[in-house]
């Protein structure tokens, strides 16, 4: 599975609420990672332990922006998706 998180009254989320079906791309050097799937909000009692795992604490965002972001999704503003692949493959 892929998680993300995004705000509740986002166009994202409601458009994925309506209609499931994603298509992802991940890319490393000059290989790509094509998944396509469905992305499902998962919920909050489900996700709450997850919160702090979600945000990236690796400098590429400052600690307070994550520690905001782990907030806001505690305080039910941001919600977690999970994306289930129906397909991957590696691209060139």
């Amino acid at each position: 599975h892929v998680y993300f998180n995004t705000y509740r009254t986002s166009v994202k989320a409601r458009v994925l609420v309506r209609d499931p079906r994603v298509g992802l791309l991940v890319v490393h050097g000059d290989r790509a990672l094509a998944v396509t799937g469905d992305a499902h909000m998962v919920e909050q009692t489900e996700a709450a332990p997850m919160f702090p795992s979600m945000v990236r604490t690796d400098g590429f965002v400052s600690a307070e922006q994550a520690a905001r972001t782990v907030q806001r999704l505690q305080e039910g503003k941001r919600c977690l998706f999970r994306v289930v692949a129906r397909s991957v493959r590696w691209e060139r």
